[in-house]
């Protein structure tokens, strides 16, 4: 087995590896969430309880007692004021034993546990200390206690009495109710743990959803990786031969025009490749930058050279605008750099039918060690409506336009985005239909030097050429090649044109009808000839 498929089974353990982690983390968020809220459902019935339920209980439960023991000093004031001086104390004994043995028909324990009795001896006619009496539980930290008054009826205070109250009827109701609390909120304890599982069972069928649509995506990035890095051995087979027969001379004069549709269709083809592949690796997290020395002002010039040719080719005006001194060596990726800027104004070039592109150049900051660029992309093409901002900038995502329904990949934002966050940057976009669209980013590069070049070429405008007045052919010979373009007759639509085109009689509609063919725009050529054909 060889070291490749060590390295790529290596890596799928580590993405393993990465996803269950990633699923375990999940789930113990998850788990601490319901807990969270497990204990704060038990805090709250707790502190609902204790602050709230148990007091308001014992207060009734204390005020009860209270008229119980209430119901029992008129006994004993009766006994104090008519008692028989010589049986008074076996009265009062006998008295308060019997309150001692009166029990609660709801629990079945005594009410009344103790009872002490002091008596005012200056009013009741007896010996002191006498019947002073302490009967039954006297120390009892859970009791009730009432320490009344012995007042008869003429409201002379005969004595005082203390007693000791059972509060087994509140440790009854309130073990009941607390029960019951409790058990009902049970329920919602039972919900939140039936959702918990749930959420652990869902999350972990959707973590392996996710897991198998990423493996898929990986697998598909891989073969669009393999696939285009096998196709490109073809094509530059293709290339090279094509730029042979360029070379000779007499060939082109018989068949130049086709040699050069091979060649503008394998480069256009090879650019695609080579979109797809900067996906693979953007995709995969390989896209990496190079840095190394860049001059400025070359980079910046070809860049002109490059964009001027294909808008002079399509008939639209080109401006360059920038600073009047630019720094002379900066340290960054100029391939990729590249890559980003061609984008940006290719895509003008091709959205744009009428008017111009403009690019912009600025210095927005700059120090001894660094510099801060502006690069700004304005044409006055169709524009983007607002509501389709983010699709440009998903992969394979293409606008349904009339000029390009049908060109390129789709990858060019994204991957100019891709690049972009690498330097610590984006790119920004404002656009208005039918008035043009403005792409701009800001990236800040090292500086090498702190030579500054002056600029010759500040504003570079490129205008069109002038254009002869447009003919058309005849009227029955342009409807049997929209048809042919409707159907996508390639060879039919060549054989119309080079059967017209003999007469030359109409240059300007033939150009612009063979740069639509050799595009293979064949929608756009039906759409521009049913415009022209109606006016």
């Amino acid at each position: 087995m060889n070291s490749s498929v060590w390295i790529e089974r290596l890596f799928n353990c580590v993405d393993c590896a990465r996803s269950r982690i990633a699923e375990i983390r999940q789930h113990l968020l998850i788990t601490a969430v319901f807990l969270t809220l497990l204990l704060a459902q038990w805090s709250s019935l707790h502190n609902y309880w204790q602050g709230t339920l148990s007091p308001n209980l014992r207060a009734t439960a204390e005020a009860q007692a209270n008229i119980v023991a209430q119901s029992q000093t008129s006994v004993l004031v009766e006994i104090l004021e008519h008692g028989s001086t010589y049986n008074i104390e076996r009265q009062l004994y006998g008295a308060i034993q019997e309150m001692l043995l009166v029990e609660d028909g709801a629990t079945g324990k005594p009410m009344v546990l103790g009872v002490s009795l002091l008596v005012d001896y200056d009013v009741v006619d007896v010996a002191p200390g006498t019947l002073d009496m302490n009967e039954g539980e006297q120390l009892c930290e859970s009791c009730f206690t009432a320490s009344l008054p012995l007042i008869n009826a003429d409201g002379v205070l005969l004595g005082l009495v203390d007693f000791r109250l059972s509060d087994a009827n509140y440790q009854l109701l309130a073990s009941d109710m607390k029960s019951r609390l409790f058990r009902e909120s049970a329920s919602v304890v039972a919900l939140l743990v039936a959702v918990w599982v749930v959420m652990l069972v869902v999350f972990h069928r959707l973590h392996q959803a996710k897991r198998k649509i990423e493996e898929s995506d990986r697998a598909k990035t891989r073969f669009m990786a393999n696939v285009t890095h096998e196709l490109r051995t073809p094509l530059n087979g293709i290339l090279g031969y094509s730029q042979l027969l360029k070379a000779d001379e007499e060939l082109m004069r018989q068949h130049g025009k086709g040699i050069k549709t091979i060649d503008r269709c394998a480069q256009h083809l090879l650019l695609m490749i080579n979109d797809i592949l900067d996906f693979s690796r953007a995709d995969e997290d390989r896209l990496e930058l190079h840095s190394t020395e860049l001059h400025l002002p070359s980079f910046l010039l070809t860049i002109m050279q490059m964009t001027e040719v294909r808008a002079r080719e399509k008939g639209i005006g080109m401006e360059f605008i920038g600073p009047d001194e630019i720094p002379s060596l900066i340290l960054a990726d100029e391939k990729r750099l590249r890559q980003i800027a061609l984008n940006l104004c290719s895509n003008a070039i091709k959205f744009t039918s009428e008017g111009k592109v403009t690019v912009f150049m600025e210095v927005l900051r700059k120090t001894d060690s660094a510099a801060t660029f502006r690069w700004r992309v304005v044409d006055t093409g169709i524009g983007i409506a607002a509501q389709d901002f983010r699709k440009i900038f998903v992969p394979f995502q293409q606008l349904d336009n009339p000029i390009t329904r049908a060109e390129g990949s789709g990858l060019g934002l994204s991957i100019c985005q891709r690049i972009l966050a690498l330097m610590g940057s984006r790119l920004h976009v404002e656009s208005e239909v039918g008035k043009g669209s403005e792409f701009w980013f800001d990236v800040t590069f090292p500086l090498l030097s702190k030579d500054m070049t002056v600029t010759t070429r500040p504003d570079i405008p490129v205008a069109p050429e002038p254009q002869p007045e447009q003919l058309l052919p005849p009227s029955q010979w342009c409807e049997q090649l929209r048809d042919a373009a409707i159907q996508h007759d390639i060879l039919g639509v060549r054989t119309l044109l080079q059967q017209q085109q003999i007469e030359q009689d109409y240059p300007v509609f033939f150009n612009k009808a063979q740069q639509m063919v050799s595009q293979y725009r064949f929608k756009a050529l039906a759409d521009w000839l049913t415009t022209e054909l109606e006016s």
